[in-house]
């Protein structure tokens, strides 16, 4: 079946029965023509689409061997081409695939090696479509080190884009990649402090918990509440938003004058008790 039987191997079986051709086939056609077909073995022939499906299909996305294969198949001619063709199909669906944390880092490693080096070339469709859509599933193997890279020159527009994205990933993250991610972004935050508020950067941003949303996303919660006074953000406006070590400091800051109001002392420690209750019923 197939025209196997003269052929010595999956590779001659592809050149031979499809020649230049092979790029436009799916890998399931090629497997359902030659069952005993071996991607692993073609690896050189496939495309980024083709490597893509097998890499939901097959196998590596729980193997840092077969990922690196992968990997070392898209490196070869244009590699950001390569990359973005291959987790644009990664993405195609809306299902985020189930990648293994392991694999997912070797992924997100060679990934931004590639297209780190475009970044000064991004605009903000380029962002958008990368920290929205195509490193979604890679996303929570994002560190400080690239963020602080991804960062370095952006304009607050953008900046809040890749905010954006690594909102998504955050349920994903360690605690210890949250506090890493926290602390860059307030560096960034620092260092653009005399624009961040300017009305270009505050386009969707009404009141004090939209900054923090759009600013600092759920990365809030890691940082204390001396940072975000540093921005001029009320704590009695974004009480809901902070964490309970957050809100311990804004009873404990003589400035708020917390200790002198009842009704927030209470407040306060009804959201605690509420979150003790949480996390005793898990």
């Amino acid at each position: 079946p197939g025209c196997v039987s003269n052929t010595s191997g999956s590779m001659d079986w592809l050149q031979r029965n499809f020649g230049i051709f092979s790029v436009f086939a799916e890998l399931q056609e090629l497997q359902l023509l030659n069952p005993d077909f071996s991607s692993k073995e073609s690896l050189s022939l496939l495309t980024p689409t083709q490597l893509a499906q097998l890499t939901l299909t097959s196998g590596p996305l729980n193997d840092t061997d077969d990922i690196k294969l992968v990997f070392k198949r898209l490196e070869e001619g244009d590699a950001f081409k390569n990359v973005d063709e291959f987790l644009t199909q990664l993405t195609a669906k809306e299902e985020i695939p189930d990648i293994h944390p392991a694999v997912r880092d070797v992924m997100m490693n060679q990934t931004f090696n590639i297209i780190s080096l475009q970044f000064p070339e991004f605009e903000t469709m380029d962002w958008i479509a990368w920290f929205e859509v195509k490193l979604i599933p890679i996303l929570p193997s994002f560190n400080e080190v690239m963020l602080t890279i991804a960062t370095s020159n952006v304009n607050c527009t953008n900046y809040q884009v890749i905010v954006n994205g690594m909102d998504s990933a955050f349920p994903e993250m360690t605690q210890n990649r949250r506090e890493g991610i926290a602390r860059v972004l307030l560096k960034y935050l620092r260092k653009s402090v005399h624009l961040i508020n300017e009305p270009a950067c505050r386009q969707d941003i009404h009141d004090d918990n939209d900054w923090l949303a759009i600013n600092l996303g759920s990365y809030s919660k890691y940082t204390t509440y001396s940072d975000l006074k540093d921005f001029n953000i009320s704590g009695v406006a974004v009480l809901d938003s902070l964490s309970p070590n957050q809100k311990a400091e804004l009873i404990l800051d003589p400035s708020t004058g917390a200790l002198e109001n009842e009704t927030l002392v209470k407040n306060i420690f009804h959201q605690l008790a509420g979150i003790s209750k949480g996390r005793a019923a898990q």
